[in-house]
């Protein structure tokens, strides 16, 4: 669980990073000034502004909402940051009942919830299965039909090199696991290889649901104290003020212009109607000839 100390730490550094960036009216770097003018853009097009004065306040309000999408990414940031913590780690390696001092051994995917190597573990694991269950059946009918039997453990041994695998057969490429002359010693070294290689990666993937609880926990408890900070409980209030009075100034304003448009039509039809009321009346008389 998080201690005092840390939750302390979580809000100072939560005020900070509001304090120093999020409130920038500025493009902060790995911004994209592109998605803030598409923002501007699809808000006035929503309103329907037409107006200088709709425009820039458009221009505001896609600015807060820019800022309000600096929020998550902090929250986000935040939270690595928590997680890149080796006393955070050892404590999840606690709660895991792993070795603590396996802690430094861990990669970064673990905790930061990349899926490339979580799909790349569960591949391994099932690799291993399968070299165990060719270990315990073992006959040199079925060494000749790993490609069909066994095919994650024929690609990982042949690397998906089709080449290899039509110059050599499976049990010659074990040759470079093992220096046993008996396939069976060398399948027996292939399944230490894998296992030492790619401990981290197994021990996820045998542990799947357990790892992500615990961290969803950990990540659960910085958010937390996160959103209890009153810095940002502030900047939420505040952008979320600051929206809604745009969002009112917007249609205020679209209204106004409309009324007004409306009045300008109704009057130039009257003056137009009594221009109209003016003219001669139509009469027998014919005008004077020019002389």
């Amino acid at each position: 669980m998080t201690t005092s100390s840390q939750q302390s730490t979580h809000s100072a550094s939560s005020g900070n990073a509001i304090k120093s960036g999020i409130y920038s009216d500025r493009i902060l770097a790995g911004e994209d000034p592109q998605k803030l003018l598409e923002i501007t853009e699809a808000l006035i097009a929503d309103h329907g502004v037409q107006s200088f004065t709709g425009k820039r306040l458009c221009s505001d309000l896609a600015l807060v909402m820019f800022k309000q999408d600096r929020l998550e990414r902090h929250l986000q940031q935040l939270c690595q940051s928590h997680l890149a913590k080796h006393s955070v780690r050892a404590e999840i390696c606690r709660e895991l009942g792993i070795d603590t001092l396996k802690t430094a051994s861990l990669p970064d995917w673990i905790f930061n919830g990349e899926q490339t190597n979580r799909a790349n573990s569960r591949w391994l694991r099932l690799v291993l299965r399968q070299a165990n269950h060719l270990h315990e059946n073992h006959s040199a009918n079925l060494m000749l039909q790993i490609q069909q039997q066994y095919p994650e453990l024929w690609d990982y041994v042949t690397g998906k090199n089709s080449a290899q695998a039509k110059v050599y057969t499976f049990a010659e490429m074990l040759v470079k696991y093992s220096n046993q002359s008996d396939p069976r010693l060398r399948i027996k070294d292939l399944i230490d290889h894998i296992s030492k290689k790619h401990a981290a990666e197994l021990l996820w993937a045998a542990h799947e649901a357990r790892f992500e609880q615990v961290i969803s926990s950990f990540v659960d408890q910085c958010l937390f104290d996160a959103l209890t900070n009153p810095n940002f409980q502030r900047a939420v209030a505040l952008l979320e003020r600051q929206q809604k009075d745009l969002i009112e100034q917007i249609l205020a304003l679209e209204a106004g212009l409309q009324s007004g448009n409306s009045k300008v039509l109704k009057s130039s039809q009257g003056i137009r109607s009594e221009n109209r009321s003016l003219l001669p009346k139509d009469s027998d008389q014919k005008p004077d000839a020019i002389e």
